[in-house]
C-alpha cells in the first residue's frame, strides 16, 4: 500500500503542475553537421588550352582564342567561348530554319532525347546547329576532344540516322510512333 500511496502522490502532484502525465521528454531535433561537399575536380580549362586542343584535333584553325573556327570530318565548327561567364560552345551549321520539313525538326527532337549524347540540335537566328555547350573551366580535355567528335557526326547525320555516335540513352532509337 505505500507504493500505492506514493504513486498517488506522484500522480497529483505532477497534474497540479499541469505536466502531462506519460509524456515523453521531447528529444531535441539533432543537430546537423555539415559535411562538406567534396572536391570537384577542375581541370582549370581555358580559352587558349581549348585552342591548342582544336589544333591537335583538327589540324588546325583560325579566329580569335574565344572564337575560333574549324573543320573537323570535313565539318565546319566554331568553337565560341566566354570565360567572364564560364561558358564555351562548339557549333555546326546544318540548315537555314525554312529548309526543314516538320518531319525534320520532330526527328531532331527525339533525337535530343535518345540519339545525341551530350551534342544537341539548336535553332539560333534562323538557322538550324549541331551543338554542344558546357561550363568552361569544369570541361575537360576527353570531354572537348568528345564534344568535336559528337558535333561533327550530329551534323553529318542529320536527316537520316541523327546520332551524335555509337551510344543511345533509353536503349532503344527512335521509333515511327516517336517521328
Amino acid at each position: 500500500m505505500l507504493f500505492t500511496y506514493r504513486r498517488l502522490i506522484v500522480l497529483c502532484a505532477l497534474s497540479l503542475c499541469s505536466l502531462p502525465l506519460f509524456a515523453q521528454t521531447p528529444i531535441p531535433a539533432p543537430r546537423l553537421i555539415p559535411i562538406p561537399a567534396p572536391e570537384l575536380t577542375v581541370s582549370g580549362m581555358t580559352q587558349l588550352k581549348m585552342a591548342e586542343i582544336i589544333a591537335q584535333v583538327a589540324g588546325q584553325y583560325q579566329g580569335a582564342k574565344n572564337n575560333i573556327q574549324f573543320v573537323f570530318n570535313e565539318v565546319p565548327m566554331a568553337l565560341i567561348s566566354d570565360a567572364g561567364n564560364n561558358r564555351m560552345r562548339i557549333i555546326a551549321p546544318i540548315t537555314e530554319v525554312e529548309n526543314l520539313t516538320p518531319a525534320h525538326l520532330k526527328a531532331a527532337m527525339v533525337s535530343n532525347f535518345h540519339l545525341a549524347l551530350d551534342a544537341r540540335y539548336a535553332i539560333a537566328k534562323g538557322v538550324l546547329y549541331a551543338t554542344y555547350i558546357h561550363p568552361l573551366k569544369e570541361l575537360t580535355k576527353q570531354q572537348l576532344e568528345s564534344a568535336v567528335s559528337q558535333v561533327s557526326t550530329l551534323r553529318l547525320t542529320f536527316g537520316s540516322t541523327y546520332t551524335s555516335g555509337a551510344l543511345t540513352f533509353g536503349g532503344e532509337n527512335s521509333s515511327e510512333e516517336d517521328i
